[in-house]
């Protein structure tokens, strides 16, 4: 699994959570961040025929799929951005298919 980079922002409940590279045999590892109030959550890179999920845990060890804020799965199969509300405190990405695939994954929560 990749281990995320996180960087704080401002104040302690602002940070940017940062997954560099995770190809289509990968996950992003888990995170916790504590609550935080929204989220915007950016897939970008070299993609082939996979996706990439958010999902989110209350325990760090049940995981849902989240939603964006317009009630649809927050999964990517190309580049592309998405708004999201949640309690959640722990965080991962899942790969889905795909071949010789590079996809960074940017989270920013506050």
């Amino acid at each position: 699994a990749i281990t995320p980079t996180v960087t704080p922002q401002a104040t302690n409940s602002d940070g940017i959570v940062f997954w560099e590279q995770i190809n289509q045999d990968d996950t992003g590892a888990a995170i916790e961040v504590g609550r935080f109030d929204r989220g915007t959550i950016m897939f970008y890179g070299t993609w082939d025929s996979g996706s990439r999920t958010l999902q989110g845990s209350p325990d760090g060890t049940n995981y849902v799929t989240l939603n964006d804020i317009n009630g649809d799965a927050i999964t990517a199969s190309a580049d592309g951005s998405f708004d999201f509300v949640t309690n959640m405190t722990y965080f991962k990405i899942t790969t889905s298919a795909g071949t010789t695939e590079d996809v960074d994954v940017k989270l920013i929560y506050r």
